[in-house]
């Protein structure tokens, strides 16, 4: 079983770190091309953006992993409250923009980018549900070839509308919109007997239950990932947003294994056989864990090296926040683990206690650190944030359904960050 987990998370890092990686690789480039300020109106836009797309999946997606191998009807189910969700989610966006505009102060040019940017709401989230769909359904290579085509259409197109025709922050939602409406529709041809089912109510019926109590949790980690741009907005100009951009967007390479991890991770904690399992889930905790240090290293050497040949002067304030956020998201990985117990008693809504709580942890420290230590404040206020997010989900999860992870080996982590992100601060 770990030898299958080693190599299906081998696969799905290529596959999650193709998707991240060329977005990743024309950040430095954007650099070049958008000032801080236009690099500012991109971020607060995607804010938006990835705020809505939450309503319109609602939670789905988990519901879709927990019970795809019940029914036959569960994924079209999902897929269908994925569809409606999604289109009425697409319709407040756009009725809201004009108050979107005035309260972030985001130029008279972004109408027609919000436009742009709500009519990939349902797409996107599209390719969310039948990604999963075929990764449950279809060999890998299906979901390979399919975030390959979305990832290369996307930095292609938007390489050549920012670069080429100079078309700004519009070209980038241009290029993003049309990746996912062809990859939507390559889905729907290779899932084609899905709208031949019909959907059992019964089913319909459970994977809501098991989605709407875990979606405020989802509400308030959006909320702590992407408003808390306009948390900054209110502290800082949008110039010094577009600043931050560039050192979240950069740390995000860590999320390339949390979404490969992911992928295999909830294959393996709802197995049939989960005694059997069980006790692999224990010993791949441990393994995460023991090598993370090292790929935290690699990020920041990467960081590094990026920050000193291609990202533009403009942004070196955004290199030690870089390093900070790289150590906290890598928490995000931790906490996917020691939720398991929560998830497997299907006692969902306590992942929404802890998730809302800890946003309001973050918010408040955020303003405070920020207008004390500026952009670092702010960083650090998230690895404090998602280092209490991490244990507090632990303690409640062995209560519910104990795992018995070593957590040794998180306290040692937790000291290991705290120790190289105290030498960046002192060596930067």
């Amino acid at each position: 079983m770990i030898s299958k987990f080693i190599r299906e998370i081998i696969i799905f890092l290529f596959v999650s770190g193709l998707s991240r990686l060329l977005p990743f690789l024309l950040t430095p480039i954007f650099t070049h091309y958008l000032a801080p300020q236009d690099m500012g109106q991109l971020e607060l836009v995607l804010s938006l953006y990835n705020i809505f797309m939450v309503f319109g999946m609602c939670q789905l997606d988990t519901s879709l992993q927990r019970y795809y191998h019940l029914s036959p009807c569960i994924p079209k189910a999902t897929l269908m409250g994925v569809i409606k969700l999604s289109v009425l989610t697409t319709i407040i966006f756009f009725i809201t923009i004009p108050l979107s505009v005035n309260v972030l102060s985001l130029g008279e040019n972004a109408y027609t980018i919000l436009l742009i940017a709500g009519g990939s709401i349902l797409f996107a989230n599209l390719h969310i549900i039948n990604s999963l769909i075929i990764r449950y359904s279809r060999p890998i290579k299906y979901v390979i070839v399919v975030n390959a085509l979305q990832t290369t259409l996307f930095a292609t197109l938007a390489y050549v509308a920012i670069v080429k025709f100079n078309s700004g922050v519009q070209g980038y939602f241009l290029a993003l919109l049309v990746s996912y409406v062809i990859t939507v529709l390559l889905s729907a041809l290779i899932t084609k007997e899905l709208w031949v089912l019909s959907i059992n109510k019964e089913d319909a019926g459970k994977i809501w239950s098991f989605a709407l109590p875990q979606m405020p949790a989802r509400i308030a980690s959006v909320v702590a990932q992407y408003g808390n741009r306009f948390v900054l907005f209110t502290i800082f100009s949008q110039t010094t947003i577009g600043i931050f951009a560039v050192a979240s967007k950069i740390s995000t390479l860590m999320l390339v294994g949390l979404s490969a991890f992911c992928m295999v991770w909830y294959p393996l904690l709802y197995d049939k056989h989960q005694d059997a399992a069980r006790k692999d889930v224990t010993l791949i905790f441990k393994l995460i864990i023991t090598i993370m240090p090292v790929v935290v290293l690699a990020l920041f050497a990467l960081s590094a090296f990026i920050f000193k040949f291609y990202i533009s002067k403009e942004y070196i304030q955004a290199e030690l926040p870089t390093y900070i956020m790289i150590v906290a998201a890598s928490f995000l990985v931790i906490k996917e683990m020691v939720d398991a117990g929560i998830k497997i008693s299907e006692k969902v809504k306590y992942i929404s206690y802890i998730y809302i709580s800890n946003t309001i942890l973050l918010f408040i420290l955020m303003i405070f650190a920020g207008v004390m230590w500026g952009l670092n404040g702010v960083a650090y206020s998230i690895l404090i944030s998602n280092i209490i997010l991490t244990y507090s989900t632990w303690l409640v999860a062995e209560k519910l359904h104990p795992m018995k992870f070593d957590m040794r080996y998180c306290h040692v982590y937790v000291l290991f960050c705290f120790v190289i992100v105290l030498s960046l601060q002192l060596w930067t």
